[in-house]
């Protein structure tokens, strides 16, 4: 009997966790509401856009058009109340307990209440990463923590978020890599940056790019005309304006002949040579000739690709499986 009535309990609780799971609608009029997990509308639909639900608080708009440019922007709970006052010129998604929003071009952060915790007096600002986020005053940038205090003075031309505990600037049209103190980790020289992945980050420099790990040691030399960022060990570099693949001991894996390359997925990369596509293994192999205009990677064994105009779905083998 006791069984009967904790599965019965059970029940009625997950029964009412999904009442309050909202999700967004548009109705005939172009206005957005919101319907429950069982289609019941809740929130009846007034706003030029809403986004779904998310802990509790949805974002929604007055005025914006249909590209979410312009209007007001704001929270709601989920019976429609406005706990952030739809006022604010842009908003976004929480992070780390704060929410970065824009008002009369100033950029400030408020709490899941509405409060202002930090006020609205920056020429720009991201949202927090990490415990700290980016913001610019008087057209240089630096980092801020969550009660508004001054982390990293405003000394950079440019800045990205803290990612593993490390922030890419730009000083004096130079890019390298601070840690949280402000510390330089990677000098700042390079023409250009990308985040770091596989605990590699490409690096241009002289017009060349190559990659360096995090302790500002080169790894593979600047002598590619271009590169991506590694991907389960591999990474698509170019010469001659050929791409290739290669490892991170800087071994050729894949000839450079292709004129486009794609990540591998499930084994196999998306390869174009004299304007077709086709797919190639780890081995440059080719698996699938090049005969198509447009491909996809591989998911779940299919690939969606185009041929003499018309769009269908292959697998592994080349073979058509679904249009």
């Amino acid at each position: 009997m006791k069984k009967i009535f904790m599965m019965f309990l059970l029940t009625v609780l997950v029964a009412a966790v999904q009442a309050q799971i909202l999700q967004s609608f548009k109705d005939d009029n172009g206005k957005y509401g919101y319907k429950n997990a069982s289609g019941k509308i809740i929130i009846k639909p007034k706003y030029d856009f809403a986004w779904d639900f998310i802990e509790g608080l949805g974002i929604v708009s007055i005025g914006c058009d249909i590209d979410m440019k312009g209007g007001k922007w704001g929270y709601i709970d989920t019976i429609g109340k406005e706990v952030i006052p739809i006022k604010y010129d842009i908003i976004d998604f929480f992070y780390d307990d704060l929410v970065w929003a824009v008002l009369n071009n100033k950029s400030g952060f408020l709490d899941r209440t509405g409060k202002i915790i930090i006020p609205f007096e920056y020429d720009g600002a991201y949202s927090f990463s990490e415990g700290l986020a980016a913001a610019m005053l008087n057209e240089k940038w630096g980092f801020i923590n969550k009660t508004g205090k001054i982390i990293i003075p405003f000394d950079y031309e440019d800045i990205y978020s803290f990612s593993e505990g490390l922030a890419m600037v730009k000083l004096n049209n130079k890019w390298g890599f601070i840690d949280k103190s402000g510390k330089i980790i990677i000098s700042l020289k390079y023409d250009e940056l990308n985040e770091f992945n596989e605990d590699l980050v490409t690096a241009k420099l002289n017009d060349k790019w190559g990659f360096i790990n995090k302790a500002n040691k080169v790894i593979i030399p600047f002598e590619y005309d271009d590169v991506k960022s590694f991907y389960k060990g591999l990474a698509r570099a170019k010469i001659n304006d050929k791409w290739g693949f290669i490892n991170k001991a800087n071994k050729v894996i894949v000839a450079f002949k292709y004129d486009e390359l794609r990540d591998f997925s499930e084994d196999l990369s998306g390869a174009k040579l004299n304007k077709k596509w086709g797919f190639i293994n780890k081995a440059g192999k080719v698996i699938i000739p090049f005969e198509y205009d447009i491909v996809s990677r591989f998911l779940d064994g299919k690939a969606a690709v185009k041929k003499e105009g018309k769009l269908f779905k292959i697998d592994k083998t080349g073979k058509k499986v679904s249009e």
